[in-house]
């Protein structure tokens, strides 16, 4: 009653397009300020800044945020807010240019991760998952491994039709 999607055997790709909602399904545009990283860093702001505080970041002339991490706490890592609809499915994507290994997560308050929480353990990389928005502000942060620097760019958040396969890598 809720999903078109019928039983879905064997390898599945992907399953969209499937609700039973009549509505026009329209897209949101670039949800992030600031997501390329062209000329600043504009539009992040550091997450629960303290005495302390051990992550910074920077732009780089090349074009991306730095991510710096000392060997204390997680205190200072780059955040931005996006505005969301609760229940609406999400799709995000950020390059990591330069890592070790890089963290990013989104969460339905600042500092959380209970929306998407990865681990990329290599640069040259762009990672893409999906989310479904609970709040009508969702979070994004960076972060990195102690004694560590990681580039990020293109960092880009839009509205998604969700995939009802088990893949669960929406629709942009």
């Amino acid at each position: 009653s809720t999903y078109n999607t019928g039983w879905l055997p064997g390898d599945i790709k992907g399953a969209f397009l499937s609700d039973t909602s009549a509505t026009d399904l329209v897209g949101s545009g670039e949800l992030v300020t600031n997501g390329t990283f062209d000329t600043d860093v504009s539009g992040w702001t550091a997450l629960g800044v303290n005495t302390g505080d051990d992550i910074s970041f920077i732009w780089n002339t090349s074009g991306y945020m730095e991510v710096t991490r000392g060997t204390d706490t997680i205190d200072g890592l780059p955040e931005q807010a996006i505005t969301t609809v609760p229940g609406r499915t999400y799709s995000i994507s950020v390059d990591v240019v330069t890592a070790q290994r890089a963290f990013w997560r989104v969460g339905s308050a600042s500092g959380g991760s209970n929306l998407v929480s990865t681990v990329v353990n290599n640069g040259n990389t762009t990672e893409t998952r999906s989310f479904v928005a609970t709040t009508t502000t969702s979070f994004v942060a960076f972060w990195t491994d102690s004694s560590v620097t990681t580039g990020i760019d293109n960092v880009s958040v839009k509205l998604a039709d969700a995939d009802r396969s088990v893949n669960a890598n929406g629709l942009i």
